[in-house]
């Protein structure tokens, strides 16, 4: 847990700011849960930080939703582009799906 934190903090996920004034500070939790091998076994731990949006209020708290949503040829071509510039690819601080691989050209 303590290695997602750190890598959130060094990929300036968020930053902190003045609570606005009328506004409410809303909550967060981890989630944790085991990937596991068909075997039952265990591959790995894996943890989430999510906010606690139940307790917004439509019209106080957000006035607009946001959902992101990347499509596999846009990771693809990232990838493409990170291999072509050298630049350090790290699946520790990714979020890219563990399917993903880079395939010969």
């Amino acid at each position: 847990m303590q290695e997602k934190y750190n890598t959130l903090l060094c990929n300036n996920t968020w930053s902190l700011v003045p609570l606005p004034p009328n506004q409410s500070v809303i909550g967060c939790k981890w989630i944790f849960r085991l990937k596991k091998n068909p075997d039952g076994s265990i591959q790995r731990h894996k943890t989430r930080l999510v906010v606690k949006g139940f307790t917004q209020r439509p019209c106080f708290d957000f006035s607009d939703t946001f959902s992101l949503v990347v499509k596999a040829t846009t990771i693809r071509i990232i990838i493409a582009l990170a291999v072509h510039h050298n630049w350090p690819l790290d699946k520790s601080t990714s979020i890219m799906p563990s399917y993903m691989v880079i395939l010969p050209s």
